[in-house]
């Protein structure tokens, strides 16, 4: 890991957290993992990854592709041009996301 510090590839790593509206989750990293949990009943909970198809940051909003690796009673909803992506089914969902790139 010591080697990767100083050529600037953990430099570009972002996490944010967020509810299930999940408000500007996908805005900025060009690709990652959320991890959403019902957290009143953590059985209920998705895993799904995403990526902005085209060339770096250029790509529109509109044009990310989200894929659910596993998922138990919580559903993966729509994104829109802001970057918010929200998750269906728990009444208490926290987003968990790790993105690289800008």
């Amino acid at each position: 890991v010591g080697g990767l510090l100083g050529t600037g590839i953990l430099k570009n790593i972002s996490i944010k957290v967020t509810d299930a509206a999940g408000s500007g989750l996908l805005q900025f990293p060009t690709t990652g993992l959320v991890f959403a949990v019902d957290l009143d009943n953590p059985s209920n909970y998705i895993l799904y990854s995403f990526f902005k198809k085209g060339p770096g940051m250029q790509t529109s909003l509109s044009d990310i592709v989200k894929v659910a690796i596993v998922s138990n009673g919580l559903v993966l909803g729509n994104h829109n041009s802001g970057g918010t992506c929200v998750v269906y089914g728990g009444s208490n969902v926290k987003q968990y996301m790790i993105g690289l790139g800008l």
